[in-house]
């Protein structure tokens, strides 16, 4: 009587098929931190862009020398007039540079006409960081229409 063969796999080859299968588990663990990087980047420039937006919006529907924007007189007059305000991770605003500042939004007037301004807003984070690792600039151009 013939004995069946059995068919299995050898241990180099299952050592095999472990090793290629451990160095793509690796590599693919390796990308993480950097996408994680990215996303957080991306939440980030979103969030300022977003406020930077709410802020132009506010500066084009009020008068052209005496604006209120987060709460302070800003006057879009004033060539060269800037002003700070922070605001937490969330993109809520706080009071001053503390502990939950997260951005730095620098506003100030580029160039002044008696029917236009460009005002620039530069916005950092972490705010408070030494150097900041980030830095976004967004200008608009606002007219007098009154």
């Amino acid at each position: 009587m013939k004995r069946k063969a059995i068919q299995a796999f050898t241990l180099v080859e299952v050592a095999l098929a472990l090793a290629i299968t451990s160095f793509g588990i690796v590599a693919v663990l390796g990308l993480l931190p950097g996408g994680l990087t990215a996303a957080r980047n991306a939440a980030d420039s979103t969030i300022t862009a977003t406020i930077v937006q709410d802020m132009f919006s506010t500066l084009r529907q009020q008068s052209f020398t005496n604006t209120t924007l987060w709460g302070m007189n800003y006057s879009l007059a004033n060539a060269g007039s800037a002003t700070a305000s922070y605001f937490d991770q969330a993109g809520n605003q706080t009071n001053a540079s503390g502990p939950s500042s997260y951005y730095q939004i620098t506003v100030t007037n580029l160039r002044v006409s008696t029917s236009m301004t460009m005002v620039k807003a530069m916005v950092v984070w972490p705010a408070q960081s030494a150097t900041p690792m980030n830095t976004n600039i967004y200008t608009t151009t606002i007219a007098n229409y009154r």
